[in-house]
């Protein structure tokens, strides 16, 4: 069979085409390896940078922590993306600074709300992150927004059920803290600030925030624990918020304010944890020498006695003119740091002796910065604004 020359010499030159390829792209994978090699190299030096590259970030080790509930979770730290599910979820987040964290946010935290100072001035920051459910008492997370946001972490205060079907669905880690018991100022709190803190990377926020609590506790406590029960007002708080907003019946056995100042609550014979709902008979049996009421439900006490004046006027409270307005202590879960303000705020009502040396606006610049730094000053400002201050409350 004779040979086409010219077919020939076209195959030679594909031949050494084909070589020469082949040699070049064999160095471009060379180079593309060593680029690898060298890049890994430099993230192997410095495994401990907490503010690293998107590559040191995504090599983040993987630990199992124990939420609220007892679970243990697998979770990636530093947790870069996070979704805050349920009442005082987010509240936490913004106490350790870990705002810049969120990839979504609660249909409920796009509503402004004074009540909430955890929200002020932080509404524009989180206002256009996508919603991942409705919040709220039956917050309802949305499985399918979650998953679209890609976090590392849910943080929630979901039951158990709750939380393990949540993190069946998203496949996320869902850690879970407290709610109520958020209030007590016991290891509930602590150890939800330290859970969310070793997450987020803020373990030595969460140690000062609480550090800076337990002094506060202590300074009340100091100031109240010597005296004499029979030298005390008794006292009442109503118009707490719970699931919703609730007139004077709305109370607490164990309100928090009162009891870091010692003070005498009627209710507290009651022995009820949370906020309770007492009858109006009751109120009227056990006549408090002072009320306190919550500026956010103020509106729905004053419309109950324009209803029923001569009720409210057969208590010695009222007949005293001794009712006083108190900031919001709780508004999906408790504000920590306006109970602790709330404190101060009542001891200098109840027991002004003891708070002579207390400056209320100082008082309130010092621990609204404790919680929210540079921010505080503008969030307290907004709260007077909204609410007023401690001050009488003159009724219609």
């Amino acid at each position: 069979m004779r040979t086409d020359f010219r077919s020939f010499e076209r195959f030679k030159r594909m031949r050494e085409r084909a070589r020469t390829l082949l040699k070049h792209g064999f160095l471009v994978f060379f180079a593309i390896v060593l680029g690898l090699l060298v890049s890994c190299s430099k993230g192997a030096q410095t495994p401990d940078a907490k503010s690293g590259t998107a590559e040191t970030v995504g090599r983040g080790e993987t630990v199992t922590v124990t939420d609220i509930h007892g679970r243990s979770v697998q979770v990636p730290v530093p947790a870069k993306r996070i979704v805050a599910v349920g009442g005082g979820a987010l509240r936490l987040i913004v106490y350790l600074d870990g705002v810049d964290h969120l990839v979504g946010i609660e249909r409920i935290e796009r509503t402004p709300n004074p009540a909430k100072p955890y929200q002020l001035s932080y509404l524009e920051q989180w206002g256009e992150l996508p919603i991942i459910g409705q919040g709220g008492p039956d917050p309802k997370p949305d499985a399918e927004q979650i998953v679209a946001v890609e976090p590392d972490v849910i943080i929630a205060n979901l039951d158990v059920a709750q939380a393990d079907a949540l993190q069946q669905k998203t496949g996320t880690p869902v850690v879970t803290i407290g709610y109520e018991a958020l209030g007590s100022f016991d290891d509930t709190l602590y150890d939800a600030l330290r859970l969310i803190g070793q997450l987020i990377d803020r373990e030595k926020r969460a140690e000062t925030l609480i550090a800076w609590i337990e002094t506060t506790i202590k300074d009340l406590d100091a100031r109240t624990q010597t005296i004499s029960e029979a030298s005390k007002p008794r006292v009442y708080v109503g118009g707490l918020s719970f699931r919703g907003a609730h007139g004077m019946n709305s109370t607490s056995s164990d309100f928090m304010p009162f009891r870091l100042i010692h003070a005498q609550n009627v209710a507290g014979e009651l022995k009820v944890g949370g906020v309770i709902s007492v009858d109006k008979e009751q109120l009227l049996n056990w006549d408090p020498d002072i009320v306190f009421i919550d500026l956010s439900n103020l509106h729905l006490v004053q419309n109950e006695y324009i209803q029923n004046r001569s009720f409210y006027d057969m208590m010695k409270a009222f007949q005293n003119k001794e009712v006083y307005g108190l900031f919001p202590y709780i508004n999906y879960s408790v504000n920590i740091e306006t109970t602790l303000f709330d404190a101060y705020g009542a001891g200098k009502i109840l027991a002004p002796a003891a708070f002579q040396d207390v400056d209320l606006d100082r008082k309130a610049t010092e621990i609204f910065a404790a919680f929210y730094g540079d921010r505080g000053s503008e969030i307290y400002a907004e709260m007077q604004s909204a609410f007023g201050g401690f001050q009488k409350i003159v009724l219609p």
